[in-house]
């Protein structure tokens, strides 16, 4: 913004007075018009901030009802199979087939928007209450990754039982033991995947 003195004399105290109002009108014009700006570009971060979390959040929904149906499956399946072991322990080479039904797919989560929303500042022009819930959002998609990297082991090994041809006493009691642990750890991912569905049920709410 720049400010020009008149180009003529000032003869008058009428005249100076003119002129400073009309530096005066010209300074508040400028000042509205950077503000509007301003406030132009706040919106339009909010705005691509709002469209990125609503995004994301969508997706990872959609993935999580597949997933948490998925987990519920082979929780289920684990119980009934440790539920049959006094019969498996006579039987052993049936335990390959039985593990057919115990696979945790692994769905993939983003959580890109929040650290997109910080970059771009964003989170500075949203309400406090709408930040704190999308934060939440964000935090639990980190917890649910870290529970899906705890279980992706137990399930390997799970797996290369599933691909024996054979099992002999001692691989099932081993295989026993994994599989109460995945039992635990599927039982643990269910509590959190209900969690994890209702932070996001809220924080659509927000961006919707």
């Amino acid at each position: 913004m720049e400010v020009h003195a008149p180009h003529s004399s000032v003869s008058s105290l009428k005249e100076a007075l003119v002129h400073i109002l009309i530096v005066t009108i010209g300074i508040l014009i400028a000042l509205g018009l950077d503000g509007l700006r301003e406030t132009i570009h706040e919106h339009a971060l909010v705005r691509d901030a709002r469209d990125n979390f609503r995004a994301e959040l969508e997706e990872n929904r959609n993935n999580l009802l597949l997933e948490m149906k998925a987990v519920q499956v082979t929780h289920d399946e684990i119980g009934r199979i440790v539920k049959d072991f006094p019969t498996i322990d006579r039987d052993p080479g049936q335990m390959p087939a039985r593990l057919k039904g115990i696979n945790f797919p692994g769905y993939f989560f983003f959580n890109n928007a929040w650290d997109a929303a910080i970059s771009t500042g964003a989170l500075a022009h949203m309400d406090t209450r709408d930040v704190l819930i999308l934060g939440g959002a964000s935090k639990m998609a980190t917890t649910y990754f870290q529970i899906e990297n705890t279980v992706g082991p137990a399930n390997l090994a799970i797996q290369v039982y599933r691909d024996s041809a054979t099992m002999d006493a001692t691989q099932l009691r081993d295989c026993e033991q994994r599989l109460r642990e995945l039992g635990f750890q599927s039982r643990v991912m269910l509590g959190v995947e209900k969690e994890y569905l209702n932070v996001i049920d809220k924080a659509l709410e927000i961006v919707k």
